[in-house]
């Protein structure tokens, strides 16, 4: 494989928002340079922020970790953007800055854990260790994690399982989180419920990551600061009308439209249900608990890892994986296309290059984490490149 893993082991406030939206299309902004940083200057201000705000030290380097990661692979909504909300979130105590994560119940090949509200990546790489430690002894490994704070970018956590050679997937749901209406509907009632899914190759791994709403919260919000608008009509307006306006949310009254377009909402819909029956239900940790218990559901997550050899065995599963993917990314080219892609294969190309060459931001997040670092004295890294936006 052509990397090396990592580790081995809520809404935006209104503060942050801008007063006036510019009509402004999405991916047409007035920004012109996206600026390069250096992954360990990143890492050291992203854990140096976090500790400021109150957590504990190695938590924090973690978070910040899984939050560079998660620019490397340039899933750049679920990165670095996310310090002044987990910063926040520390300060006014919907985050628990430091304590362990707890073990509920232990099946050996089945996990219950409750992380209390800590931070999710905490929490995710947490849970993720523990089973792919035990992969080895059984076909399959199930985690689930109950009442973790929000778990940014899942695919960060399923590099150390494709790179031991396991196949890794995972499912999030935002128990307190009303953003998506479900179809025929107008106001949200439940997450953007990502799922993330990572198979080993013989070349780069295959990695899938994706909500199965039609945008994301973290898009929304970045939009919304950016005075854009959506591609498309992903949103629905107060009164349930289509719209690709993301303060449509970000004000209130608004939702987010389930993945599908127009015909198929339905099909995201029944993804998104069935994310949650196995996050938040299996672990206990769903909406009735929380309405129950007056407490504050976070994040629910279900981790599986498969170990290939208790089934067809690795070779057999790396030789039809691998020839699956060469066999898709031979398929004639429509007109207007660059070529058919499998999903990771960008992911990891943007990561060979940030590695090499620095990590690309977008050029809304510096201004979006600053004025959250000069509020602890802490100064932006300083770039070492830039480059016209792709």
């Amino acid at each position: 494989m052509g990397f090396r893993a990592p580790f081995h082991f809520a809404v935006c406030p209104r503060s942050l928002l801008p007063i006036r939206r510019k009509a402004i299309r999405s991916g047409k902004g007035a920004h012109a340079v996206s600026e390069r940083y250096r992954v360990e200057d990143l890492k050291k201000f992203a854990t140096a922020m976090l500790c400021a705000a109150g957590q504990d030290p190695v938590q924090a380097r973690a978070v910040a970790d899984t939050l560079v990661e998660a620019d490397l692979l340039g899933y750049t909504t679920h990165g670095i953007q996310f310090l002044p909300q987990y910063c926040a979130a520390l300060e006014n105590g919907a985050m628990a800055p430091r304590g362990e994560v707890a073990v509920v119940r232990d099946e050996g090949d089945a996990l219950l854990l409750d992380g209390g509200m800590l931070a999710g990546p905490w929490c995710m790489r947490h849970a993720v260790r523990m089973a792919l430690e035990r992969a080895g002894d059984h076909g399959a490994v199930t985690a689930l994690v109950r009442r973790a704070h929000n778990t940014a970018c899942l695919a960060t956590y399923l590099l150390p399982v494709v790179e031991a050679g396991m196949i890794g997937l995972t499912f999030v749901s935002g128990v307190g989180n009303r953003a998506v209406a479900p179809p025929g509907g107008k106001a949200g009632r439940y997450s953007t419920n990502p799922l993330a899914a990572g198979f080993p190759t013989r070349d780069d791994p295959v990695l899938i990551d994706m909500a199965t709403s039609a945008t994301t919260n973290r898009l929304t919000e970045r939009l919304a600061r950016e005075g854009k608008s959506h591609r498309g009509a992903p949103m629905l307006d107060a009164e349930g009308n289509p719209s690709d306006d993301p303060l449509v949310l970000v004000r209130g009254g608004g939702a987010i439209r389930p993945l599908g377009g127009d015909v198929n909402e339905h099909k995201g819909y029944a993804l998104a249900l069935m994310i949650e029956a196995l996050s938040a239900c299996l672990s206990g940790g769903g909406r009735a608990w929380a309405e129950a218990s007056g407490q504050p559901g976070g994040s629910a997550a279900f981790i599986q890892i498969i170990n290939p050899d208790r089934f067809a065995g690795r070779e057999a599963f790396l030789n039809e994986i691998s020839f699956l993917a060469d066999y898709l990314k031979d398929t004639p080219a429509r007109p207007g296309s660059d070529g058919v892609r499998v999903p990771g294969q960008r992911a990891f190309a943007a990561r060979r290059d940030h590695l090499a060459r620095g990590v690309v931001l977008e050029p809304s997040i510096r201004p979006h984490v600053e004025p959250a670092a000069r509020r602890y004295g802490l100064a932006f890294p300083d770039p070492v490149g830039s480059e016209a936006p792709r």
